[in-house]
């Protein structure tokens, strides 16, 4: 049976902080799992780009809804 792994964003592993923003951190089942809180005004290519050093962001991105479940969003897998 496969190892079952529970971890929470409101007690992530890493915080950090940027200009108009921070990502916490949570590494988990080998991978790192983050959630941006961003304020108004915020861009990638002023705020970002300047501490990662790269022209576009290089991570991949899964974009959930702030409240998870929600009544509205569901995912649902399907076999094919």
């Amino acid at each position: 049976m496969a190892n079952v792994e529970k971890k929470s964003l409101e007690t992530p592993d890493e915080t950090r902080t940027f200009d108009k923003g921070q990502v916490q951190v949570v590494n988990i089942g080998g991978g790192v799992v983050g959630r941006y809180r961003l304020e108004p005004g915020w861009r990638w290519s002023e705020h970002v780009k300047p501490i990662a050093g790269t022209d576009l962001c290089q991570s991949a991105h899964l974009r959930l809804p702030d409240v998870w479940p929600s009544p509205r969003c569901y995912v649902r897998w399907t076999r094919i």
